[in-house]
């Protein structure tokens, strides 16, 4: 039997990549399946590969509904951010740590530059964007899930450590996913919220994307298969609730 969880996704700043590793560190313009999945497990309080966890999961399908207020439709929501990064490593002190070693920016031969080979970073991130996310699951994990979400081990960040939730995350498990639906759009309302775009994997409607973002496993060797998925847009003249 499968539940849907509702969650609510709002903050100042999200950032949810899934095609760069360095350098440009861009932002999908919605979470990711890996983003949404290593907020679970850092609520859980689970590190590490998690291979039968992401198993267990990935056959489930996600719904997000990206919302937007009439006032602000029309504004750039992307966020640039130069950083400087690389310098400062000791390199005696951490001689035997390999996993640190991998983080000391090199030469094209190897060699660790005297200057200490600081790299520019641009990371985007996404602007006071408001999400609603039905999540499918087995009813094995929903209330292992749901109970990390309410009281949850590690704290919870929209994409990376710097992007706080503004509002409440969870915000309950329905039997059918048309409920959970009808709470989503009852949320964005009374925020004065108009729909933009829906992100569905199992509504073949609209433009079609594939994501390289379902973790196959996480930690130091993580990998990834793709998914399609389709976002429909809404009509701007129409989206907007009374």
């Amino acid at each position: 039997m499968l539940s849907y969880i509702l969650l609510w996704l709002e903050a100042p700043f999200q950032s949810w990549g899934w095609n760069s590793k360095f350098g440009p560190r861009a932002t999908e313009c919605f979470p990711t399946k890996s983003g949404l999945y290593g907020m679970y497990l850092s609520a859980m309080g689970l590190r590490g590969g998690q291979k039968d966890f992401l198993a267990a999961m990935n056959p489930y399908h996600q719904t997000v509904f990206c919302f937007t207020s009439s006032l602000i439709r029309n504004q750039k929501s992307l966020l640039v951010d130069y950083q400087v990064v690389g310098n400062g490593f000791d390199v005696e002190q951490y001689s035997g740590d390999k996993w640190y070693s991998l983080h000391i920016p090199r030469k094209q031969n190897g060699d660790i530059p005297n200057t200490g080979g600081a790299k520019i970073v641009f990371k985007h991130y996404l602007q006071d964007s408001k999400f609603a996310v039905i999540q499918e699951v087995g009813e094995d994990l929903v209330g292992q899930i749901s109970e990390a979400l309410m009281n949850p081990v590690y704290e919870i960040f929209l994409g990376r450590k710097n992007c706080v939730p503004s509002d409440l995350v969870f915000r309950g498990v329905y039997d059918r996913f048309e409920e959970a639906n009808v709470n989503a759009l009852r949320i964005a309302k009374e925020k004065g919220l108009g729909l933009a775009f829906t992100v569905s994997e199992t509504e073949k409607k609209g433009e079609r994307i594939v994501l390289n973002d379902v973790p196959i496993m996480f930690g130091a060797e993580k990998q990834y298969r793709n998914r399609e998925v389709f976002l429909l847009r809404q009509d701007a003249d129409s989206s907007f609730t009374n």
